[in-house]
């Protein structure tokens, strides 16, 4: 019998356009520098551009 697989997964918050989306990031390194602004708390400013979320995912 095959087990189960979970992959780490995180919804984060960001604006595009004036307009707050949600994005879905899957099976990433949750000890990466960049993801740490994510992981912490909500984010605001300059993390919560989506041009720059998508930079750091």
């Amino acid at each position: 019998m095959e087990t189960s697989k979970f992959w780490i997964g995180i919804k984060i918050n960001a604006n595009l356009l004036d307009v707050e989306v949600h994005i879905l990031d899957y099976a990433f390194d949750i000890k990466h520098y960049r993801m740490k602004p994510y992981l912490q708390q909500p984010t605001f400013g300059e993390a919560y551009q989506l041009f720059n979320l998508t930079d750091n995912i």
